[in-house]
């Protein structure tokens, strides 16, 4: 099933006497800020779905440290494009989105489930695993 979205840019050049919109005077950069922000927030959806296609149930099967590989190919490829400008958000988000899904993935390979030995978390054993941070 497709969406659609509808977004109205309130950053016409005169102001009609109908539009109930809020009503501010026209800042050049305020367009094309908010086109940025609605972009990057588009490629974060698209590279949370290619993450989720690549850490899934269906992938139980698949060596922890091949998965792992997958992953940072598929990281190192997003960081490379979108690590220009103020990435550090987007970049925390997604490492906290990855360690999440991986956890995940790791308590339902088996029937008892992935705990953590004395003394290391998640992160730390998926960094030594091998798994990159952004």
């Amino acid at each position: 099933m497709e969406y659609g979205l509808y977004i109205h840019l309130p950053y016409c050049r005169s102001i009609c006497p109908y539009c109930d919109f809020v009503k501010a005077p026209l800042h050049r950069a305020e367009p094309t800020r908010l086109l940025d922000a609605l972009e990057r927030e588009g490629a974060m959806a698209r590279e949370r779905e290619a993450l989720r296609q690549l850490i899934n149930p269906h992938q139980s099967h698949t060596p922890l440290p091949e998965l792992i590989g997958r992953v940072n190919r598929n990281l190192r490829g997003w960081s490379n494009y979108f690590k220009l400008g103020y990435p550090r958000n987007a970049f925390r988000d997604l490492n906290h989105f990855v360690q999440c899904r991986l956890g995940k993935h790791l308590r339902r390979r088996s029937q008892r489930g992935w705990r953590a030995r004395r003394g290391l978390n998640l992160s730390a054993h998926l960094k030594h695993m091998g798994l990159m941070a952004l």
